[in-house]
């Protein structure tokens, strides 16, 4: 296995991926934690079933305990054991996961995710330093389909910031106000562009000057950074301790990239000059790590906590 398994039950799996491994894949023939926990954990059963013990173990990680209730499950469409992905990690990012071993277990961890009790603090190290010591990042981000990744919307709706979770007020058509006013709680029914709305779109928070693609709709990104060290050899580096309040897709990447300092070793969102600094130092993937997970177990209740340390070795620099 590449990856390697930090605490395992009855009912959950904690995992550390390595960069380059995907969390699940539909490709023929190409490794992802998926397929390595369904192997492992169908290779112990089959041990156990000729006489081995079925106890839990654990395997590290500064809290731990051995789960409650629930079962192990088998998808009805291969027989092979259940592992139900509660979150993911972009492939070429390492760090911690947790996946359900039985459709309640999974259900559990799903709800304290969506709910925010599932908590995620990660680190990386970024060219460059922010100015501040700490800070929020807010952005709307949409996530674009052909290319795989996300982009930053950054200009305010019609001139105007919208107060957050909050909409205009008045439906627009053809580009102009009409006399009516919507109800509490309506939207307008189309999303601006260029200063006028195509019809059956909705605005969601600010939107940019260029044109939205049919579908898209920006998704509002939140993540709070703290400045950890700082390296001026062999090129000024920064560590960050970040925490996201929401779980968009590729969101530290974008928005980390947007603010001005990009994450070294980050080829799809890094600047030429980052680009340019991972080349030099042989970093291949973006130095960015899930290094501490938190949640309740879905089970018991039992708060948990691990937490590991970052394999690339440019975070060997702090």
């Amino acid at each position: 296995m590449k990856s390697r398994i930090v605490y395992e039950d009855k009912n959950i799996l904690v995992v550390y991926k390595p960069a380059g491994l995907a969390t699940q894949t539909a490709r023929v023939g190409q490794p992802d934690v998926v397929s390595e926990l369904q192997n492992y954990c169908a290779g112990k059963a089959a041990r156990e079933s000729r006489g081995g013990s079925s106890s839990g173990r654990s395997a590290g990680g500064p809290t731990s305990g051995k789960g409650a209730g629930g079962s192990q499950g088998l998808d009805p469409r291969n027989a092979r054991p259940y592992i139900g992905v509660v979150h993911r990690l972009d492939q070429p990012v390492e760090g911690l996961l947790v996946f359900a071993r039985d459709k309640l277990s999974a259900a559990g961890l799903s709800a304290q995710l969506g709910e925010g009790s599932l908590n995620k603090r990660y680190c990386a190290v970024v060219c460059g330093s922010p100015e501040k010591e700490s800070g929020l990042l807010e952005d709307y981000l949409i996530r674009d389909e052909k290319t795989r990744s996300a982009r930053v919307v950054t200009e305010q709706l019609q001139g105007e910031k919208l107060p957050e979770g909050k909409f205009p007020e008045r439906r627009l058509q053809n580009g102009k106000l009409q006399e009516e006013t919507l109800q509490e709680g309506k939207f307008p029914e189309g999303r601006l562009q260029n200063g006028k709305l195509q019809e059956g779109k909705v605005p969601d928070g600010k939107l940019n000057r260029e044109n939205l693609q049919d579908g898209e709709t920006p998704k509002k990104a939140i993540l709070k950074y703290q400045v950890l060290k700082k390296a001026a050899e062999p090129l000024p580096l920064t560590l960050l301790d970040i925490q996201i309040e929401t779980g968009r897709f590729h969101q530290i990447r974008a928005q980390l990239s947007h603010a001005g300092f990009p994450i070294l070793g980050d080829s799809r969102y890094g600047n030429a000059e980052a680009c340019e600094a991972g080349r030099k130092l042989g970093v291949v993937n973006p130095a960015l790590c899930a290094c501490e997970l938190t949640f309740r177990h879905p089970a018991t209740g039992k708060p948990m906590t691990f937490t590991t340390a970052p394999e690339g070795k440019i975070f060997g620099l702090f």
